[in-house]
């Protein structure tokens, strides 16, 4: 099942059967909608310029996320494991996290550490969607 489906309106979500949410970053900042759950994420923009987990950690609990991503390595599933175990304490203080199924193509699915999980969005390290 899929837990959330960020910017999708309810009626769509209710057809799809999939939970509607609305997706906040640190790179666009929108006001948070009211009466609906919120899913954080770094953002593109913002990993490219580094940023600060403390910074996002700020995002997280300002808009009262139901869910954030936890900081990831694309294409890599050994260093986002990595950084699952070094951020994913501090966001489970805030929020439920969610580790990014980095190489889930080639990962046995037992070791996933995590109840929550993503997928990488539209690209993953070998293959490209259109």
């Amino acid at each position: 099942m899929i837990i959330c489906a960020p910017d999708m309106t309810p009626d769509i979500a209710e057809k799809f059967g999939v939970q509607p949410c609305q997706l906040i970053t640190l790179s666009l900042r929108v006001a948070p909608k009211r009466n609906i759950d919120k899913l954080a994420d770094i953002g593109l923009r913002a990993a490219k310029q580094g940023v600060d987990i403390w910074h996002y950690a700020e995002l997280v609990a300002e808009v009262r996320s139901r869910w954030a991503i936890c900081p990831d390595v694309f294409g890599n599933y050994s260093k986002t494991l990595e950084l699952w175990r070094r951020w994913s304490p501090l966001l489970s203080r805030l929020t439920r996290p969610i580790f990014v199924f980095q190489e889930f193509y080639r990962i046995d699915v037992r070791h996933i550490p995590a109840d929550h999980v993503a997928l990488p969005m539209r690209r993953h390290d070998d293959v490209h969607l259109k």
